[in-house]
């Protein structure tokens, strides 16, 4: 097996510069094994981002191998495969998408090393709802639906997995496609898939009901990564971003403006969400300048049922 086909001893070599010893050590993980040299019969399926490989981990269990692209910590919207990301990619059977821009790049790079993978779109079936971010228009005090680099291609939003409505039918998708490359583990497969809707359906009630007395209210975000659970649960997403990036200093005042006025009509100070794959420091500008505050929340998190539940009860406590 050569050292560069194998995507741990790639990133090895890739971080620490081809040293000598280095070069030993990958020599001595490739005689010993590595992570997708092909020993481990199991198939292995490739997802964009770590909550959907915990959906696929819930599924499949220990009959299958999940390689993520994106590593936790990182903005996917604007995330670049290396090299090695790419080589274990081409060993998966299906790599499931979610429609992020960078999906649309490495797709053709994918077939062309990889021609047989089955590329999976999760968002086949689904309700999408446009993208909401703040728009350019400078003095309208409005938020508009625009298209940008670091949304979706096509203008939907494509975080559709931070709702347990959604996800219910994003698991079912996945069941089938992991019963059609291994039927011999189906029943497994039912199985976890039973007890992860289960799950689903026990976390939405206990957030439908302690949602209930805020239907309406606002959810101060960062990065527009919320929508969906605001959609399921009677909220209305509020992000900061302007057109995918940062505001500048007079879309700063404005956001400030338009927080201040919601501030007012509802007696409580803003809390805003921050994601720690972006910049805070207009979220933390704009809670120094309403006397407000941030909370840190990733929807990335790889236990994603444990995120959601958090940041449910996250907002319920921002309203008390």
């Amino acid at each position: 097996m050569s050292v560069i086909a194998c995507h741990f001893c790639d990133r090895i070599l890739y971080a620490c510069g081809r040293s000598p010893l280095v070069i030993l050590f990958a020599l001595v993980a490739a005689l010993v094994g590595c992570p997708w040299d092909g020993v481990d019969p199991r198939p292995v399926f490739a997802v964009s981002i770590a909550p959907h490989g915990y959906l696929l981990e819930r599924i499949g269990g220990d009959k299958i191998r999940v390689a993520v692209l994106v590593p936790t910590g990182k903005e996917p919207e604007s995330y670049q495969p290396r090299p090695g990301d790419m080589t274990a990619l081409s060993r998966a059977k299906a790599l499931f998408c979610t429609g992020m821009p960078f999906e649309a790049a490495l797709i053709p790079k994918l077939k062309s090393v990889a021609p047989d993978l089955k590329c999976l779109d999760l968002r086949e079936g689904l309700a999408l709802r446009a993208l909401e971010l703040h728009s350019h228009a400078e003095g309208t005090g409005a938020t508009e639906l625009v298209h940008s680099a670091s949304c979706a291609h096509d203008g939907l939003d494509p975080h559709i997995w931070f709702a347990p409505g959604m996800l219910k039918r994003q698991a079912d998708a996945v069941l089938s496609v992991l019963i059609e490359y291994a039927p011999e583990n189906a029943d497994d497969f039912r199985r976890n898939h039973e007890e992860l809707v289960a799950e689903l359906e026990s976390l939405h009630a206990e957030l439908a009901e302690k949602l209930a007395p805020f239907r309406g209210r606002t959810v101060f975000v960062f990065h527009p990564s919320y929508g969906y659970f605001c959609d399921e649960f009677g909220l209305r997403q509020n992000a900061i971003e302007f057109e995918g990036k940062s505001p500048k200093p007079q879309q700063l005042a404005q956001l400030i403006a338009e927080t201040k006025a919601e501030t007012q009509k509802t007696g409580r100070l803003p809390v805003i969400f921050v994601q720690p794959e972006f910049n805070r420091a207009s979220a933390d500008a704009i809670a120094e300048a309403t006397g407000g505050k941030t909370v840190k929340h990733s929807c990335l998190d790889r236990d994603l049922l444990r995120s959601i539940r958090r940041f449910g009860d996250e907002f319920v406590k921002s309203q008390e």
